[in-house]
């Protein structure tokens, strides 16, 4: 499901204890006007002070829709990495440590140090999480020598680029990589389990949920980044709109207030009629 709307109103549609694992990369709070290449449409990114309103929210509807052994996972940088960790821990979740995501793309040390790593926050619902050691990554082994020799467990700094030629991009900011997201994926979930990001984008982590076999839902309140998801995941891939939900509960109308028409932009009227067909 891609629900086109606010994360948070997003989140409180899920069920108590239903989410294996929350992978999300939320606004980076540069308060900047951020362009989309493939469109050329533009938008303003959130402030710092507005992207720790909205993941206080965020974290407190984690808490309910996680299962006892789920984990959020947090990507974020140096502008609120360091408040969203405070947030996180003041909601009731555990903190895992961290890994830190290292790229190339960027610019190089002007007028200050490159930042070129983000931070993912990891955190659990009960202090238990999943966790299957046997899907963790494997690295080449810098400096074999008797007794260590062949590949090894990733450590906790990750080194991937995706270029900006790379057939994966799709034109819009901050795509995180599949190569980033699949092994969290891989890790805290087993085949089936639904995974959801509240900060959609591009649509990289239900993409990887859906490479790999696993439910998805995403959000995401910027109508290009819901256009984007919809040619990303195909056909399996269903929107429903937050001013359906909100005011005609499961079954919009034939219009909203967004435009929305069944089989259009919305979806979530056919979806109602087709299990009805099934129940039946």
């Amino acid at each position: 499901m891609i629900f086109h709307g606010n994360a948070v109103e997003f989140m409180r549609q899920l069920e108590d204890n239903s989410v294996q694992l929350i992978w999300t990369d939320p606004p980076f709070g540069t308060d900047m006007v951020q362009q989309i290449d493939s469109t050329g449409k533009k938008y303003r990114d959130l402030s710092v002070d507005a992207v720790i309103v909205l993941m206080k929210e965020v974290a407190d509807e984690a808490v309910r829709v996680l299962s006892p052994s789920g984990v959020i996972g947090v990507c974020l940088d140096y502008r609120s990495v360091h408040q969203v960790y405070c947030v996180l821990l003041e909601a009731g979740l555990h903190p895992h440590g961290e890994i830190i995501w290292t790229f190339g793309l960027g610019r190089g040390a002007t007028k200050w140090w490159a930042n070129k790593h983000n931070t993912i926050l990891l955190f659990s619902k009960t202090g238990t999480p999943f966790f299957d050691a046997s899907k963790v990554p494997m690295v080449e082994r810098k400096w074999p020598k008797k007794g260590y020799e062949g590949d090894k467990k990733v450590s906790s700094v990750w080194d991937i680029t995706l270029s900006n030629t790379h057939p994966e991009r799709v034109g819009y900011p901050n795509q995180k990589p599949l190569d980033l997201i699949k092994p969290f994926i891989e890790v805290h979930t087993r085949e089936g389990d639904l995974v959801i990001d509240p900060f959609g984008g591009s649509g990289s982590t239900a993409k990887a949920a859906q490479l790999l076999d696993r439910k998805y839902a995403t959000a995401d309140t910027n109508p290009v980044a819901i256009d984007t998801m919809k040619e990303r995941l195909g056909s399996d891939a269903f929107v429903v709109c937050e001013c359906c939900v909100l005011r005609y509960s499961v079954e919009p109308p034939l219009k909203c207030g967004r435009g929305c028409k069944p089989c259009g932009s919305c979806m979530a009227k056919k979806e109602v009629r087709s299990a009805r067909k099934t129940d039946s």
